[in-house]
Formats: C-alpha cells, sequence, structure tokens
C-alpha cells in the first residue's frame, strides 16, 4: 500500500454533490421497493397515494428539484484510510463546506439551526451536521451520507433493555413497538435501522450506520437476518399502511447492525427513515 495525499477541498466538494444528489433522488432499488408496495395494495386510495408519491419522486428528477420540503439533518459516516494524508485544514470543517455550498447551490431549505434552546433561523450555523469518522486500513477515504428528515428523526428512539429471558423477541418487540409508535408521522413505508450492542450512544450511532446498508441486503449473522425477516413481517401486519393509511406494506426494509456490550447491559437504538430513503455515498 503507498500513501496517498488528498485535499480536504475534494471532501467538500464529494460532500456537497452528495448532499445535492440525495435531496434530488433516490436509489433505484428503494425505486423498485415502492413501485413493487403500489402493487402489493388493493385499496384505490393506497394506490392513488402511491401514485402521488412516485410522481413526486419523477418531477424531482426530472426538474433537479429536492424531492421534499424537508431536505434534512446530514448524516456524515466517514472510513479515512491510514494511507491518506490530507492537507488543505481539517476535515470536519471541509464536510461543513462542502453542506453549507450545497444548501445554496441546489436550493435546500436552511434546516440546521445552531442552538437547541435559542433556536435563531437567522444566525450563521456554523455545524452543518453529524460527522463519524473511522480509522480504518487502506489509502481512501468513503464518504457516506444519511439525509435524516425531522418527521422519522423525530421517532428515532433508544433504550437499555434487561438482557434476560429470550431476547430476540424482546428486542423484535421494542423495534415493532417503535414503528407503530411512528405511526403514519414518519411518512411510511419507512426504512428501520437497528442499532444493537455496545453503550447507549454506540447503539444510536449504529442504528443510523445500519440505514446504510445496500437495499436488499441481509445481516451476515444468521441469528440477527432472521430478526430483520421477522420484525418486518410484524411490522407489515401492523396495517398502518402508506403514509398511515393502512394497507400491507409499512416497511420496505429493517436493517440490524450489532457490536459487543457488557454483560450486564443491552442497548438498542431504533432508526427510522422515511420512503425516500435519501442515502448515497462517494469514494476519493
Amino acid at each position: 500500500m503507498y500513501m496517498r495525499t488528498i485535499n480536504t477541498g475534494k471532501v467538500a466538494a464529494a460532500v456537497e454533490r452528495l448532499y445535492g444528489e440525495c435531496n434530488r433522488g433516490i436509489g433505484k432499488k428503494i425505486y423498485e421497493l415502492l413501485k413493487r408496495a403500489a402493487l402489493t395494495e388493493k385499496g384505490k386510495l393506497q394506490k392513488y397515494i402511491y401514485s402521488l408519491m412516485l410522481e413526486n419522486i419523477s418531477i424531482a428528477k426530472k426538474d433537479g428539484v429536492p424531492l421534499c420540503q424537508d431536505t434534512g439533518f446530514p448524516v456524515v459516516f466517514i472510513d479515512l484510510g491510514q494511507g491518506v494524508r490530507l492537507t488543505g485544514g481539517s476535515i470536519q470543517a471541509a464536510v461543513n463546506t462542502g453542506l453549507a455550498r450545497a444548501v445554496k447551490k441546489y436550493s435546500l431549505r436552511e434546516s440546521v439551526i445552531n442552538d437547541p434552546v435559542v433556536r435563531n433561523p437567522l444566525e450563521k450555523v456554523k455545524d452543518w451536521g453529524a460527522v463519524h469518522i473511522e480509522i480504518v486500513p487502506g489509502n481512501k477515504v468513503k464518504i457516506a451520507l444519511l439525509v435524516k428528515g425531522a418527521g422519522s428523526e423525530n421517532k428515532s428512539v433508544a433504550c437499555m433493555l434487561t438482557p434476560g429471558g429470550n431476547i430476540k423477541e424482546k428486542v423484535g418487540k421494542y423495534v415493532v413497538d417503535a414503528v407503530r409508535f411512528a405511526g403514519s408521522s414518519a411518512c411510511p413505508p419507512v426504512v428501520v435501522g437497528v442499532g444493537l450492542g455496545g453503550c447507549l450512544d454506540t447503539a444510536a450511532v449504529l442504528s443510523k450506520k445500519a440505514l446504510l446498508r445496500k437495499v436488499g441486503s441481509k445481516n451476515s449473522k444468521s441469528v440477527y437476518a432472521i430478526m430483520e425477516k421477522n420484525i418486518i413481517r410484524e411490522i407489515n401486519k401492523s396495517g398502518i399502511g402508506v403514509h398511515g393509511f393502512g394497507g400491507k406494506v409499512t416497511a420496505l426494509a429493517v436493517f440490524i447492525e450489532q457490536k459487543p456490550c457488557h454483560i450486564a447491559s443491552l442497548p438498542v437504538a431504533v432508526s427510522i427513515n422515511c420512503y425516500l430513503h435519501r442515502t448515497g455515498e462517494v469514494v476519493l
């Protein structure tokens, strides 16, 4: 492996492009799941709502405009190769620069405020997104972006379950109950990210990272792959359906990510993403 020098200006440019692209178009596989869900429903109202959703996606792509008025809070995951030497300033500052430029370039709503208590929307924002950096082998930089709208983000939950009894059933019930509680507020059909293990903060980050999994993928460990399958089946039995108007499809996918945890703990976090499931990645 040879050392590579990467100017953080390239990081800023990549983040700028990603934030704009994620807000104006969705992935092919999630689009196919939405079309399949539309075919699954028999009710006229449900089919009509799906037709509007798909038309909205088409218009956004054709006209280059945002898919939703809520252009979201950006969550950025960076895998930074050990063989990379960064120049041109901090990577955190580069991410913020890219996000701020994207808001102006792509006419995105300025949804981020500096202070959660003062909440002054006119104050210049200093820190645009949540940035998680992991040092990994190699000489590349992978940038993954998750756009989280407030409707779905406000229904995210986390807790410390008791590590006893039937843990799989206990976790499954907690996740299904979280989606039931979210109801129509999270703009279903949703994509559900579940984080298990670590500490409470670890589980929360894992639940976000889970949402970056490739649509259609399964957890590499069979116990969790089976849990994913069982949980989505139970969620879709809820009858919440598209935008809460009832139906067979409430969730498009469930992804679980896990890490080791303390013997006396069982941290669980659930992050819900709306039907647009706005994600993207680039490798430098």
